[in-house]
């Protein structure tokens, strides 16, 4: 219960189950007595579930050929605005989305500070690398903080988990730490006695636990004493609750294989053409976008020679044999297809460890 957590500092990270009626009164309510919510949710999870407090999570990916690192979609944000940013002068993301602003139930919503990407960003629709005609470049917010005029508190939202995860937080930490400095200021209590925030991490809406990091690194000597107390309450609480294991992901390749079968119904039919052209179209769009290339077999195919030689020679044979198959030269049955399929899935795999290096 939020209710004895006044003042706290609650983080939801990359929340991938939907919050209840009564869980979003609770969030509502901890915001309107004083607490600042700092929301961190993926386009595939579940941030437009918490769009009451005035921004909404757009499903769609960035990329910014005018700021970034690597590749367009890890794209750094440099033009930050307001005192959240305070020391900090650029931020790392991982194929982020943007925000758009939606209606409060907290009353009029003012923006306190925004992060944004350079005018020369467009939301990547459909995936396929480059810039359509639809798709409008300009300055995207990615980091909002609002305050609003009936709650005391204040909301985050952040349009990518992937700013915290792996390599990137390394790179990110002034940022972590300013965002923390920021969200606990101390406030003057009832006895008119300055105090800093506790901190609290939402452990039941995500499918993984927060990295050791958040402990050691982003804990200001501020509130030290109060976040240490209740960081080791909630994980005590969460470690001694008997819960289901997570089931992981088979995979989107898997999982287009299961759907067309289940469409095309061919497990009865020596013909499993089809499930296998999806899945290896959704292969090539998935590895352009990896390593910065046009969605064809041949762009693939060169990237791979170039980035990982032992695996094209393996995608050489696969592209091939599905070229075929789109050409209607030939045909595969199920067993075939599946093997072809599970081939696709591992280079996928390797194709994303290498762009995380």
């Amino acid at each position: 219960m939020l209710a004895q957590y006044k003042d706290a500092v609650l983080f939801v990270f990359g929340p991938a189950e939907p919050f209840s009626a009564s869980e979003k009164q609770q969030l509502i309510q901890f915001v309107k007595e004083g607490g600042i919510l700092i929301i961190v949710a993926d386009i595939d999870g579940t941030g437009s579930n918490l769009d009451v407090f005035g921004a909404r999570i757009v499903p769609a990916l960035l990329r910014d050929p005018g700021s970034y690192e690597k590749r367009p979609d890890f794209v750094v944000l440099k033009d930050l605005r307001g005192n959240l940013f305070r020391g900090v002068s650029s931020i790392l993301t991982n194929c982020p989305s943007y925000l758009t602003s939606s209606h409060s139930i907290l009353g009029i919503p003012t923006l306190e500070a925004a992060a944004y990407t350079s005018r020369q960003a467009y939301p990547d629709l459909n995936r396929n690398g480059s810039r359509d005609p639809d798709e409008e470049s300009g300055s995207y917010p990615v980091i909002a903080a609002f305050r609003y005029s009936e709650a005391r508190g204040k909301v985050v939202f952040i349009a990518d988990p992937g700013i915290f995860i792996n390599d990137i937080i390394q790179r990110n930490l002034p940022f972590v730490r300013a965002l923390l400095d920021w969200a606990a200021q101390p406030e003057e209590t009832s006895l008119g006695i300055s105090a800093g925030r506790a901190v609290l991490l939402d452990l039941t809406h995500t499918g993984h636990k927060p990295e050791i990091w958040l402990w050691s690194a982003c804990l200001t000597d501020k509130f030290l004493p109060l976040s240490l107390a209740v960081v080791i309450m909630v994980a005590w609480s969460g470690w001694s609750r008997k819960q289901k294991p997570v089931t992981r992901p088979e995979g989107r390749l898997i999982t287009e294989m299961r759907r067309c079968a289940k469409l095309w119904r061919a497990k009865t039919r020596s013909d499993f053409s089809l499930p296998l052209l999806v899945c290896y179209r959704h292969f090539l769009r998935r590895c352009s976008r990896l390593m910065g290339v046009e969605p064809t077999a041949e762009e693939v195919l060169k990237a791979l020679q170039n980035n990982l030689p032992k695996e094209a020679e393996n995608a050489a044979r696969v592209i091939a044999t599905c070229h075929l198959l789109e050409q209607r030269v030939l045909t595969v049955d199920i067993e075939t297809a599946e093997k072809l399929i599970k081939e696709l899935r591992e280079m996928e795999t390797k194709v994303e460890a290498w762009s995380r290096r």
